[in-house]
């Protein structure tokens, strides 16, 4: 089977790297499970793919993130507890950058023959597991 190697001409990619103070966060929020190890949350990172107009620098690009920091740093949050309560209060940019490392890859190969399929999220029915596009 050959493969078919692309470059993907409209999209840069992030990685959201979670700090120190994350870690604690996750630790914290639920005291009766065993905390994860640090090094266990670097081995499955979010990653997202962002609009190649984000920017053409690392600059531009975490500038473009900081903009929407606070959808990024909810999802992330969400991963980890989908209850709010346990969210932190004060959520900012400032804090988001306290906790978070925004790695930016401008070079994304797809190195697959079929279609992207997309999964959608309907936040009105609990349990859903997504919808394959």
């Amino acid at each position: 089977m050959t493969i078919n190697v692309r470059l993907i001409a409209n999209r840069q990619l992030i990685v959201l790297k979670p700090k120190e103070p994350f870690l604690r966060w996750i630790m914290e929020g639920d005291p009766s499970s065993p905390p994860p190890k640090f090094e266990e949350l670097l081995q499955d990172l979010d990653s997202y793919l962002v609009p190649d107009s984000a920017g053409e620098t690392d600059a531009d690009v975490k500038r473009w993130v900081n903009k929407h920091w606070r959808l990024f740093f909810e999802q992330m949050l969400n991963d980890w507890y989908v209850d709010e309560t346990l969210w932190p209060k004060n959520r900012s940019a400032k804090l988001f950058n306290e906790w978070v490392e925004i790695q930016h890859h401008s070079m994304v190969w797809d190195m697959a023959n079929d279609d992207i399929a997309y999964e959608t999220f309907d936040d009105d029915d609990e349990g859903n597991e997504g919808t394959v596009h």
